[in-house]
């Protein structure tokens, strides 16, 4: 995959800020910007073997014969499309001359970014942004946060120069107490005002935990307001994936437009169950739910306090009723001595349990999880270093 660069060609006022300020946040780089189509197509040469995305504005029915003429200029390359002529004639006119995805005007972020998202998928474009990794437990008391914690310690431990830890829902977060700290600042603080945050806020608003380990906690001292808007919470994720390499997000299961919106952002999901039935059943309407609502990232099923001794759904049983190709069923064996004493402690399971066998089966999801992803997205690792020393640990 290669970075997101961005043409933009016949923008100007409102929209080209609006534009340059959405691709900011979703982590684009604008390489070049032309007046017109005339312009663009005598003075841009797309590099060999790179792609590019043109974004074009629209703005009357003539203007449908220049995106022809940027679609022939450029017929290997994605065209997105601005404008306020939204009549059925007018957009269909539009994707027959070249146009790949179409904006309505004024733009909606949220539009807007998933346009981006398809856009990238199908032409292997990524974002100059960290990898997003989301954990949710399908049920209560799972231990979706404790997984959380545990991967981005281990994250951090064997490669990721900066990680940050989120978590982000709920009306009681859980994550500062299982730390044993008091951050100055939660993610529900910055929510409240989050159009005031930028980069720099953002980072001096984290808790280090230690050297490239940084955490922002829910929500810990009062119970959090109501659910933030969803253009508000992907701020707050585009800022983390900003700031670091590797972003791990402890999401609360309220099943709420919130929600889905992270779900969508994510490169890799990863949905904590146990073997109980009832858990089971929640995990497949988990499931269900985040693929019909499109979310595209690769989808990890970890079944917690996992034991082949007790009564319950089998690992077979489970990835038979999951009915997926390719399907990343990750068992963790229970060790409760060990993850009460990291809770009790504020420390993680390394720390206190450097053996223990939770622990291994989680170094063994985060082997599955870097192995879909490193050598792909640059800025994760340093020159194969993540790897290296991943291998290193475990025999690899």
């Amino acid at each position: 995959m290669q970075q997101l660069q961005v043409v933009l060609v016949n923008l100007s006022g409102d929209i080209l800020s609006k534009v340059e300020s959405d691709l900011r946040e979703y982590g684009g780089v604008v390489d070049a910007a032309f007046i017109d189509v005339d312009a663009t197509i005598a003075n841009y040469h797309v590099p060999p073997d790179q792609k590019r995305l043109f974004i074009l504005e629209l703005r009357e029915e003539d203007d449908l014969l220049k995106l022809s003429r940027l679609a022939d200029g450029y017929p290997e390359h994605p065209i997105l499309v601005l404008s306020s002529m939204l009549e059925s004639k007018a957009i269909l006119g539009a994707v027959r001359s070249g146009a790949s995805q179409f904006v309505p005007l004024p733009i909606k972020s949220e539009e807007f970014r998933d346009a981006l998202d398809r856009l990238a998928r199908r032409y292997g474009f990524r974002p100059n942004a960290g990898r997003l990794i989301v954990v949710t437990g399908v049920t209560e008391g799972c231990g979706g946060t404790t997984v959380a914690l545990n991967l981005a310690h281990e994250a951090n431990r064997l490669g990721s120069e900066r990680t940050v830890l989120l978590e982000i829902g709920g009306r009681i977060g859980r994550l500062a107490v299982m730390i044993d700290s008091t951050p100055k600042y939660s993610s529900s603080d910055l929510l409240a005002d989050i159009d005031s945050v930028d980069l720099d806020g953002f980072r001096r608003a984290l808790t280090p935990l230690r050297d490239g380990l940084m955490v922002l906690p829910g929500a810990y001292q009062s119970l959090a307001g109501a659910s933030p808007p969803v253009g508000s919470v992907l701020r707050l994720i585009s800022l983390a994936r900003r700031a670091a390499d590797v972003v791990v997000v402890d999401v609360s299961g309220s099943f709420d437009e919130v929600f889905f919106a992270i779900m969508k952002a994510a490169d890799d999901i990863i949905l904590v169950a146990e073997q109980k039935v009832p858990s089971v059943h929640s995990l497949m309407l988990v499931r269900d739910a985040i693929v019909g609502h499109g979310a595209h990232g690769r989808r990890h099923y970890v079944i917690n306090r996992y034991s082949s001794e007790i009564p319950g759904a089998s690992l077979a049983e489970i990835t038979k009723l999951l009915a997926e190709q390719h399907i990343h069923v990750c068992p963790v064996r229970s060790d409760g001595n060990a993850v009460m004493e990291s809770i009790n402690t504020g420390k993680s399971i390394r720390e206190v349990a450097p053996h223990s066998p939770a622990l291994e089966d989680m170094d063994k999801m985060l082997k599955e999880i870097a192995g879909g992803w490193l050598g792909t997205h640059g800025p994760v690792h340093r020159a194969g270093g993540f790897w290296r020393r991943l291998s290193a640990f475990f025999g690899g």
